[in-house]
């Protein structure tokens, strides 16, 4: 599996329902109706939880509801939204470039163009060549 620093939207759910003592049937109550004024239901939230189910501009709302819910800081707020591939209605261009530029300081992400500060593979090969085919 990849080595990544920025959890999955499931992950993010799972550990702030966790930290809030809310099983799925409490987090679904939590989030009550939405702005099209469909409820989630506890099997939807399981979904969400486990990573089976994203988000979509087809439930609006859904996510500035859960950071409701999960009374969520300025940082993590930017964090899950991030993570749930969307952009909050009230933030401009320049709030979501800020928020990114943020997030990327956190993580340690500030990329260098400059050669002499990327890191490159030694030259020749990494192990010692099998063979291949009939030969082996």
């Amino acid at each position: 599996m990849e080595d990544r620093q920025t959890p999955t939207f499931a992950e993010q759910v799972d550990a702030y329902a966790k930290r809030k003592v809310l099983n799925n049937y409490k987090l679904s109550l939590a989030v009550g109706l939405l702005p099209s004024g469909h409820g989630y239901s506890a099997k939807q939230v399981e979904r969400l939880r486990d990573g089976r189910a994203m988000p979509s501009r087809a439930m609006p709302g859904l996510v500035a509801r859960l950071v409701e819910v999960f009374e969520l800081s300025d940082d993590e707020e930017a964090d899950f939204w991030f993570a749930a591939g969307m952009i909050p209605d009230d933030w401009t261009a320049d709030d979501f470039a800020e928020a990114m530029a943020a997030q990327r300081r956190r993580q340690g992400h500030e990329r260098s163009r400059r050669r002499e500060d990327r890191q490159f593979p030694e030259p020749g090969n990494p192990g010692k060549l099998r063979p291949v085919g009939r030969a082996a």
